[in-house]
């Protein structure tokens, strides 16, 4: 009777494997090339690989520190009749404590990844492009200038002190674009991740209002004629660390929340030009040229949510 019970048994698991074969093999052909790679969940919505694009934003912290600005100037005073009688040079440098600013950053992103075999660790990289759209005003900085004349028919120069009044220092960063190679693990419904990768940052540095004072006749004396204002714009590299952690709401779909910190090389300014000024008293003229060179690195914080396309 058992011997029966177990044929029976024994008969219908057989006939149930072979029944059930077909479907299986059909199963297992339909399984997606990009599906979870050996070592992930088979529930895990993260795929294997893949490219993937998005957009977003959040914010932007930045922190342009102190900015350094170094001025010399050359000079020559004339007297009335065009008679030269004292040529002069000073320099020196200021340093501005510049605000931090606070703004929304609109952000898109290219990236991809890939597991390692066997495993929930992966690696990639992604292109990440930031508008942080910040600026930073100093105003009525005060440059002070020290350096030496030389009367004519003098050989012995003489101690000179002057200094320059910045009405508006301005510094901006508008575009940032990020490389950054990354690691991370994933999980049932998306991945950790880390990575770290050079930056391109489009810095401006605005300097408006620029008036140089020397002595004249022992009288601190505007010498440059007209206020000046200076403008320069350009690309500087950096750095940039960042770590993050996505979401997977749908195959195709996840969100990625991520922070990043980047640090500029310093922005190197130079502005140089004539001067000019036939309003001294007495009817003296001044002559000479005046350069300007401002440097600074800029500090920039991003918490950023993007909603991602995986292909």
């Amino acid at each position: 009777m058992i011997e029966r019970t177990f044929r029976r048994c024994l008969m219908s698991g057989v006939l149930g494997i072979v029944l059930w074969f077909p479907s299986g093999q059909s199963w297992a052909q339909s399984v997606p090339n990009d599906a979870p790679s050996p070592g992930n969940s088979s529930l895990s919505l993260v795929p294997g690989s893949a490219f993937y694009v998005g957009a977003g934003g959040g914010y932007g912290r930045t922190n342009f520190s102190t900015q350094t600005v170094y001025g010399i100037g050359y000079s020559n005073l004339y007297t009335s009749n065009g008679t030269l009688t004292e040529t002069g040079v000073a320099s020196g440098d200021a340093y501005l404590s510049m605000p931090t600013r606070s703004t929304f950053v609109p952000s898109a992103q290219l990236g991809y990844f890939q597991h390692f075999d066997n495993s929930d660790w992966l690696w990639g990289g992604k292109i990440v492009y930031n508008y942080l759209g910040a600026t930073s005003t100093v105003q009525n900085a005060i440059l002070p200038q020290n350096g030496s004349s030389q009367f004519l028919g003098n050989p012995t120069p003489v101690p000179l002190t002057g200094y320059a009044v910045i009405n508006s220092f301005q510094t901006t960063i508008n575009h940032q674009v990020i490389l950054a190679p990354m690691i991370g693990r994933s999980f049932e419904d998306g991945f950790v991740y880390g990575g770290a990768g050079p930056s391109l940052s489009n810095m401006q540095t605005r300097v408006d209002g620029v008036i140089g004072y020397a002595p004249v006749n022992g009288v601190q004396t505007d010498i440059t004629g007209a206020p000046r204002n200076l403008f320069n714009s350009g690309w500087v590299f950096g750095g940039a660390i960042m770590v993050g952690g996505t979401y997977f709401f749908a195959p195709t779909w996840f969100l990625d929340l991520s922070y990043t910190f980047g640090l500029t090389t310093p922005q190197d300014a130079t502005f140089s030009g004539p001067f000019i000024d036939n309003n001294l008293p007495g009817g003296a003229q001044t002559t000479g040229t005046a350069i300007v060179h401002p440097s600074g690195t800029v500090m920039t914080h991003a918490i950023l949510l993007t909603i991602n396309k995986a292909f």
